[in-house]
């Protein structure tokens, strides 16, 4: 009798653990964006890597981290959120397809910041990974989405699938 609740229970712990091993996001290590990042991107990409700013934790289900340049700063949060989530919190009607270093992600259309910030949210195993672009306002610079698609060749490879 022993025997077949030992069996019962191997069963029972086998498809509690199956049961987590899914495509579930909160399932997934949360990706840290200070950490993964690494500084040759961020050089690359124009900010300083030693001005980061992380914010968030894995337990909140959010993390982000802020990195200031000459011309613009830049931000890369990860959350547990899916896109679809992500996209039905900003509204129907505010992304737009984009390309960025290859890869494709949603745009978040802001009228008012057009040209001063550029948002963009891609989807990864464990929920999104956005990253926003701020021009600073006392250099010239291109526009924010310029600014974001010359730093995401940078930095997008760094990002979670």
């Amino acid at each position: 009798m022993r025997r077949l609740s030992t069996m019962g229970l191997g069963i029972v712990v086998a498809s509690v653990l199956a049961g987590c091993s899914g495509d579930d996001p909160a399932a997934k290590a949360l990706f840290e964006p200070c950490a993964g990042v690494g500084e040759q991107a961020l050089t690359q990409a124009g900010v300083d890597p030693a001005s980061r700013v992380p914010a968030g934790s894995a337990e909140t289900g959010w993390q982000t981290c802020a990195w200031n340049g000459a011309s613009a700063s830049l931000r890369v949060y990860s959350a547990r959120q899916s896109l679809e989530e992500f996209e039905a919190e900003a509204g129907p009607g505010n992304f737009y397809d984009i390309t960025v270093a290859g890869r494709a992600g949603r745009k978040l259309v802001d009228s008012a910041s057009l040209t001063t910030a550029c948002d963009v949210v891609f989807g990864a195993e464990q929920g999104v990974v956005r990253m926003i672009v701020v021009t600073n306002p006392g250099q010239p610079a291109p526009d924010a989405c310029a600014t974001l698609t010359r730093m995401g060749e940078a930095v997008v490879p760094a990002l979670p699938a």
